[in-house]
């Protein structure tokens, strides 16, 4: 789950960075507003939080998963006994 995480994430990644270069120029920037940047900046700081938490949650899940595997496993050795 851990690494369809960080595969989605580097997808991720890879559009905002696309997206940024078509859309963003130095004309652009000089006509933003400070409400704008700032919603760009907001914006920015959700997607990474997202990034942070979805990789956490993968990582959790990995770990219950190893823990029902091994409690699995014990399990059939005790039906096979």
């Amino acid at each position: 789950m851990k690494e369809a995480a960080k595969n989605l994430i580097e997808s991720m990644d890879e559009l905002m960075n696309r997206l940024m270069k078509e859309t963003v120029n130095r004309d652009t920037l000089k006509n933003m507003s400070a409400d704008d940047l700032s919603g760009i900046r907001q914006c920015f700081k959700v997607i990474d939080t997202s990034k942070e938490l979805l990789l956490a949650e993968a990582d959790k899940l990995d770990r219950i998963e190893d823990k029902l595997d091994k409690l699995l496993e014990i399990e059939s050795r005790k039906i096979e006994s």
